[in-house]
């Protein structure tokens, strides 16, 4: 187990510089305008306050300008012009020159203002009052502070006066880390939810101090990318430094720092101490050493403890790489390979970890996904396992004897559990099989003396071997919809079968959010999941955030969800149920977000407000609800799915699909459908606001209100995939996505123009004769893919980013198809229809 030591400090600056210069061709010329005004600068000359109190932190870090750096610059309510420096990095004052004209300001201002760096999407008021935006998610520059963190301002004595003297906004957290492995990602987080990062407003004056006010639609975490790694100092005494911009705060019951290393796991530590970052002199807050431990192995590794501090031996062949070294750290025993582990293997008549008395606890990796025959047998002291997160099968005897193992939480992957796996586990007292197990063997949990109660969640009763459960002793319960299939089976009705469905006592979890993904560029794209009809101990298991995280890599599954997976933050909620499973029998409130099937059989019904409001609490405000997507995930294996659609409140004039989008599936009890619900639902409707590329064969030509409705959210982006007439017919030369049938780079894409789409036969067109927009196969056409390529790059970089035909193609070059692959997919096409339900329009905002 590698372990990371951290020193944690913190420090206030007025501004240093960076390390990383910014190029002209930086600058978007997009926002150029080269209307006159009232008042013009082509030059402006700045400085940083104050020179006699400025800070050094250390001998080598001081206040300084980089080259090229940009600021806004305001004459007036609509002014944003851009100026770069002309100077030297290093220098404390020099020219800036006018690359950018905002354009004509609504009032005129009796001073100019300049906020450092340039932000695209500030703003300010006839007072004064520039909102910007404090970034959530900085750069990590080499002993030196995050560029795009580093946030200062400065007011002129007068509207003619031309001389900036700027003064920073923020103070600085920096953290000393030492041990193995390398850096990918920091986050800082209050305890108490402080919002520091999003939209703000800086009161700037000529004479006083800047004052930062957080918007209470803000962040509450700030993360530091540290894009492809920084590898840490092993040297305690030089250890590797890293800084973080925060705006002035009080973190009245400390702060929480996580730190994810290349290899993904995670380092955690909490401290409960008053923590206040303050601008313009150095506080540093008592100097904390913690030490950080991996919550689990990496791929090469297994951790063991025994109840003497003993080392074990084992034979060779016991696992399907060979042991580097065993060493102890702190009470653990840490087992490094040559590669990544996968098995536990038998050697002969012996199991891995056979017969190791003093063996207590054991964690395995992720990687492994079989656990062979008697990997455990007869380890007497075992207490504790954690198994691997993709465990298939565990096998024959694996953990017979195991007298003091306790519990045992079962990963969702799991399908087998072979003969006598549990053989006189005699301290088991509750167990949860998990809905993909498949077989259970013979005697599997037999003389289990102390096992009660046995929940398994397979709506289809596992294959069952003689003697699995000790009859006078178990009580099974099982998914209530399944009460007849268990009672009427031959090996299980043998058992004392209840169907009585277990009801939550523990609620504590409720609306806890966890990040799951955060983006490591742009202004990140928020997508947030929650479960419904998942208990507390669903919960506490780790099934319910299995299932999110199984939803989350089903987004990324695809492109051009997959290239871009780096801009988005991904969300999940835990939402605590009474009762396990979705039915249209239970009472209100017997699940969190009251999730039904609809009398169609495909739709899914639910409180919609509650996920809009967890979703508003993250994201912030209409604009970020008007941005995001929603997930809700239904705790059935039933076949259901769709998506609500709504207008955009704040930008109604963005033609790249802006508007919020809440999308519900169900589990479906296979992944095959659970990816096609996800893929067409969520990512096709939701996020890129696509149109449906199917019809019904008993509708005819498209009707006047789908026509109309279909005009009208045209024009705020959606159905870029899709088109059509009320009269006549469109051709090659009329059609939206005609400038792709132009292109003779993709002419084995399949691309035409094929009737059928929106659900009606004639009238509606739409670019290929299957996606996944029409029967879930083949996966998004082209048209799609411009359409989502587009929305991501708008919402990741804001709307100074202008969509170049050119630049999509060669990302889409990966996708395109050659002469050879098209020809196989013509002969092999087969259509599967697939029971959809069109997306429905309606207004979250009346939810709440």
């Amino acid at each position: 187990m590698k372990i990371l030591n951290i020193l944690l400090s913190a420090a206030i600056l007025l501004m240093v510089g960076c390390s990383k210069d910014v190029e002209i061709n930086d600058i978007d010329n997009s926002v150029i305008d080269n209307s006159t005004s009232a008042i013009s600068y082509d030059n402006l000359m700045a400085s940083i306050d104050d020179a006699s109190t400025r800070v050094y932190i250390e001998d080598d870090l001081s206040l300084s300008w980089n080259a090229n750096d940009r600021l806004s610059v305001f004459y007036g309510n609509s002014y944003n012009n851009i100026f770069i420096f002309n100077g030297e990095s290093g220098d404390t004052q020099g020219e800036f020159s006018l690359q950018g004209n905002g354009g004509k300001g609504d009032i005129d201002l009796e001073r100019i203002y300049a906020l450092y760096p340039y932000q695209s999407t500030s703003s300010i008021s006839a007072q004064g009052l520039i909102t910007l935006y404090m970034p959530a998610i900085q750069t990590y520059a080499e002993k030196s502070f995050p560029r795009d963190g580093n946030i200062m301002v400065a007011t002129t004595n007068s509207i003619s006066d031309n001389m900036l003297m700027f003064k920073n906004c923020v103070g600085y957290l920096k953290l000393k880390l030492w041990g193995d492995g390398a850096v990918e990602s920091i986050e800082i987080k209050g305890n108490d939810d402080e919002k520091i990062a999003g939209k703000a407003t800086i009161t700037a004056t000529h004479d006083d101090t800047p004052l930062v006010s957080m918007s209470n639609d803000g962040n509450s975490a700030i993360i530091l990318n540290c894009n492809d790694g920084v590898t840490l100092s092993n040297d305690k005494n030089n250890p590797t430094e890293f800084w973080i911009a925060l705006p002035e705060t009080t973190f009245s019951n400390g702060i929480t720092i996580t730190v994810t290393d290349k290899e993904q796991r995670v380092f955690t530590k909490s401290t409960s101490n008053e923590v206040v970052i303050e601008r313009n002199y150095i506080s540093p807050m008592a100097t904390l050493q913690a030490k950080f431990e991996a919550t689990r192995p990496n791929s090469k590794q297994i951790w063991y403890t025994t109840n003497d501090g003993s080392e074990l031996s084992f034979k060779d062949g016991a696992f399907d790489a060979n042991i580097v070294k065993q060493e102890r750290v702190g009470e653990q025993w840490v087992i490094t390979f040559d590669n990544t582990v996968t098995s536990l293997k038998v050697v002969g008549d012996s199991g891995t970890f056979d017969s190791k008395q003093t063996l207590t606890s054991v964690t395995l990796p992720d990687t492994i996904t079989t656990l062979d025959t008697y990997a455990f047998y007869g380890c007497s002291n075992l207490q504790s396992i954690s198994l691997s997160n993709n465990l298939v099968s565990i096998g024959e005897l694996a953990f017979s004897d195991c007298k003091n193992l306790a519990s045992i939480t079962f990963p969702d992957s799991l399908q087998t559990i072979g003969d006598g796996a549990f053989y006189f586990c005699s301290s088991l007292t509750t167990l949860s099989i998990p809905e993909n197990v498949k077989n259970i063997g013979d005697s599997a949990f037999n003389q289990c003396s102390d096992l009660s109660s046995v929940y398994v969640f397979a709506v289809t009763p596992p294959e069952l071997g003689t003697n699995a459960f000790m009859k006078s002793y178990v009580t099974i319960y099982v998914p209530e919809e399944a009460y007849f299939d268990y009672t009427s089976h031959s090996m299980w009705r043998v058992y004392n079968i209840d169907g009585e469905p277990y009801e939550s006592v523990d609620y504590s979890a409720n609306g806890n959010i966890v990040t799951l993904q955060s983006a490591k560029e742009g202004n990140g794209i928020n997508i947030v999941i929650m479960g419904d009809g998942y208990s507390d101990r669903q919960i506490a298991s780790g099934l319910y955030e299995r299932d999110m995280r199984r939803a989350m890599e089903v987004i990324f599954s695809e492109e051009p969800y997959t290239s871009f997976r780096h801009l988005f933050n991904v969300y999940m909620v835990e939402c605590v149920s009474k009762r396990e499973g979705c039915s249209n029998d239970y009472e209100y409130g017997d699940t969190a977000i009251n999730c039904k099937i609809m009398s169609d059989g495909i739709r899914i019904d639910g409180d919609h407000w509650v996920p809009t409001e967890y979703t508003q609490s993250i994201v912030g405000g209409e604009k970020g609800l008007d941005e995001a997507l929603t997930i809700v995930i239904m705790n059935s294996n039933y076949f259901a799915g769709c998506c609500y659609m709504s207008n955009p409140k704040v930008n109604t004039t963005g033609n790249y699909g802006n508007g919020s989008a809440l999308a519900y599936f169900s589990k479906c009890g296979n992944d095959e459908s659970f990816a096609k619900l996800i893929l067409h639902e969520a990512t096709g409707h939701g996020f890129a606001k696509l149109g449906d590329e199917y019809s019904y064969s008993g509708n005819g030509r498209i009707d006047n209100y789908t026509y109309y409705e279909a005009k009208t959210v045209e024009e705020w982006g959606w159905y870029k995939n899709v088109d059509y007439t009320l009269e006549g017919s469109l051709d090659a030369n009329s059609v939206k996505w005609k400038h792709l049938l132009a292109d003779s780079r993709y002419q084995y894409d399949g691309l035409g123009v094929f009737e059928g789409a929106l659900l009606f036969a004639t009238g509606a067109y739409r670019p290929t004769e299957d996606s996944i927009m029409c029967h879930d196969n083949g996966g998004f056409n082209a048209p799609s893919r411009e359409a989502i390529y587009n929305r991501i790059h708008k919402l990741a970089y804001g709307e100074t980013w202008v969509y170049n035909y050119e630049e999509f193609v060669s990302y889409d070059a990966k996708n395109r198809k050659s002469e050879a692959v098209a020809a196989t997919l013509s002969s092999s096409l087969v259509i599967m229809e697939t029971p959809h339900i069109s997306p429905e329009i309606i207004d979250f905002n009346e939810l709440l």
